[in-house]
């Protein structure tokens, strides 16, 4: 018997059990104790739970010893306290042996095989000192065997083996087979602990490489948003479904800017609404630092009945507003919060964008008035265009509109022009208009491009704006130079078709379509115009059906450059017939419209008011757009008022 046997107390038997019996049974023990110490190495080394694998280390004791049960206790270092961890059997036992601690100074079972660093056998509670302890008391036990779970020195747990209230006999072998367990366990629970903390690492690791990859996808995800132009709902409304939590944005006014309900309810973020007012809710969103969060918990004075997360949004160090999200139908988890931080950050950015831009644009109407005023010398204007990434050079159509849409209309109409011209459109805003400053390709033939540009500012017009507005195209301005002189011509066909059009709809007309006599027209008083014009035609202006014809006569004839052979192909009638009816314009008006050229410029300034107006006998410049440009031809250069001139 080794030394640590004689030390313990000496069981008196009534009667020996025979040699051969007692060597069986230490052999039947010993292989006990080497299948469980093969159990429990692979069980620790598996990677099980800690605590499913000391209760398989108690269940092991009470098999090899043939103990009723086992409980383990696990020191709380660096303290010299033990706190119950495991049991057997049942869980109704362990439940009572998590509720005890060992250990202090009036322990003196747990203190003596701290002290030893051996085990301790108490073969009778009722008689020694030692167990004059509550738990042992409490729980009725006869006999007690405690044994120190240990690697190296250090003692790491106790196991604690006993009966209940009745006595067990342990034979020596048993107290071998106790010490070896002890080491057993010590080293069970070192093994254990390291794989459970390489299991807790690998989890962790596993945890936070899965956030990384939300947080990587919720990045680009939120990246996209900006760059697609989504705006500030877009983003909102992404935060309220990559968390599945109904979200918010509040300006620093308490007005909600945006809002997004998730799809497992149909609450909505009233945060700011009702607990505007809360001096509590209204001190942590002010002690909130930028880039950070806070939570609002449940405020039964404010009616806030759950909690909520929310973000600044701080834009050039000034706060401009919340970023707020709901803690519904879900708890709040640490990825809602980065998501939360990350998309205020993206909404600043989005708003500082749009400053951007709102700079941008005023930086483009400023230059766009420079070359209107023509007041820039060329050095300061070429850098300004460089500054802009715009092409000073390039050809320019003015458009004029006498009227000044709002900004969201001038810009869908700036849009709108762009996508359907695709050239580049400037913009600058007067006291009484607007006009748009149109590139042309400098391989587009003159009249054909202005063609072009009015087609396409007619569509833009019905596409955007609801309000009529009267739009005035000039020339192709081929210089910088040349756009002051654009600008007041587009100026005067808006005039124009102030004064003489009527109706709902958006009227353009192009310089071209008006020749020289638009100076005239756009210059003149309306009354004085319209005397002239009864003055010219007189009679010619009653609505029968001769003056009709005679006076569509007289503009084909001028269309056609003063050809009776090409004025009669246009009109469809014999060339005879054409001369008669310009000796009865002669013999009503007593106007020479063949021959003289002051007579001819009367009758064709008086024709243009004419067809201003909407002549029945006379097509619209709109109509002579369409046709111009559904049969791919240029429109004549000798128009209305111009051919007078030849």
């Amino acid at each position: 018997m080794n030394a640590v046997a004689q030390r313990w107390p000496r069981t008196t038997v009534s009667a020996p059990a025979p040699e051969h019996d007692t060597e069986q049974q230490a052999y039947g023990t010993a292989l006990s104790a080497l299948s469980a110490l093969s159990q429990l190495t692979t069980a620790a080394l598996t990677g099980r739970e800690l605590r499913e694998t000391l209760r398989g280390v108690a269940a092991r004791a009470c098999e090899v010893l043939a103990i009723q049960r086992c409980s383990i206790f696990v020191r709380d270092d660096p303290s010299e306290v033990f706190a119950g961890y495991a049991a057997h059997p049942g869980a109704k036992l362990e439940s009572a042996v998590r509720r005890l601690v060992l250990g202090g100074p009036a322990d003196r079972i747990t203190r003596e095989i701290l002290d030893t660093r051996e085990p301790l056998l108490i073969r009778d509670t009722h008689s020694d000192p030692r167990a004059l302890t509550t738990a042992v008391r409490t729980w009725k036990l006869r006999s007690l065997l405690g044994i120190p779970m240990m690697v190296g020195d250090q003692v790491l747990g106790l196991l604690m083996l006993d009966n209940g209230p009745a006595p067990h006999r342990y034979a020596p072998v048993d107290l071998e087979v106790a010490t070896a367990f002890g080491r057993l366990g010590g080293c069970v629970l070192t093994i254990a602990r390291e794989t459970s903390g390489l299991r807790s690492a690998l989890e962790t690791a596993t945890r936070q490489n899965r956030l990384l990859r939300r947080t990587t996808m919720a990045e680009h995800r939120l990246s996209d948003a900006i760059l697609t132009g989504g705006g500030l709902g877009a983003i909102v409304e992404l935060v309220c479904a990559l968390t599945g939590k109904p979200a918010s944005l509040y300006d620093v006014d308490g007005q909600a800017v945006a809002a997004c309900t998730s799809a497992e309810g149909e609450l909505t973020v009233t945060l700011i609404e009702d607990a505007r007012d809360d001096p509590s809710v209204r001190a942590i969103l002010e002690e909130v630092v930028p880039g950070a969060s806070a939570t609002i918990q449940p405020t039964v004075g404010a009616d806030v009945r759950r909690r909520h997360l929310a973000a600044p949004v701080d834009l050039h160090g000034d706060r401009w507003g919340w970023l707020v999200m709901m803690e519904h139908p879900s708890r709040l988890v640490a990825f809602d919060e980065f998501l939360l931080r990350r998309a205020a950050t993206h909404l600043a950015l989005e708003l500082a964008g749009r400053r951007q831009v709102t700079s941008s644009a005023d930086a483009r109407a400023l230059f766009a008035s420079q070359l209107v005023r023509g007041t820039t010398v060329d050095e300061d204007l070429r850098r300004s265009a460089e500054y802009l990434g715009v092409s000073l050079d390039a050809h320019r159509v003015v458009a004029y509109f006498n009227a000044q849409p709002n900004a969201t209309q001038t810009d869908g109409l700036v849009d709108a022009l762009r996508g359907r011209t695709g050239a580049d459109v400037l913009v600058t805003r007067g006291q009484e208009g607007t006009a748009l400053l149109i590139e042309v390709p400098e391989a587009e033939i003159g009249a054909r491009a202005v063609g072009r540009i009015t087609q396409c500012l007619r569509g833009a017009l019905a596409e955007v704006c609801h309000e009529r507005l009267l739009t005035g195209v000039s020339a192709i301005c081929r210089h910088p130079t040349e756009i002051p002189g654009g600008y007041r011509v587009a100026r005067q066909v808006a005039r124009c078709l102030e004064t003489f059009t009527h109706g709902d709809s958006h009227r353009v007309l192009a310089a071209d379509d008006l020749g020289p006599g638009r100076l005239f027209v756009a210059n003149g008083h309306p009354e004085e115009i319209e005397r002239f014009v009864e003055d010219v035609l007189g009679r010619l202006l009653e609505d029968d059906q001769g003056c009709l014809d005679l006076v569509r006569t007289l503009e084909a004839f001028y269309e056609s450059g003063r050809s009776v052979r090409v004025a009669s192909d246009k009109l469809g009638v014999h060339e005879n017939t054409v001369r008669y009816r310009l000796s009865r314009v002669r013999a009503i008006t007593g106007l020479d419209v063949a021959g003289d050229a002051d007579d001819q410029l009367s009758v064709q300034v008086a024709l243009l008011v004419l067809r201003l107006r909407g002549h029945p006998a006379l097509r619209s410049f709109d109509a002579a757009a369409d046709a111009t440009d559904a049969v791919g031809h240029a429109r004549p250069a000798a128009t209305a008022g111009s051919a007078a001139l030849q």
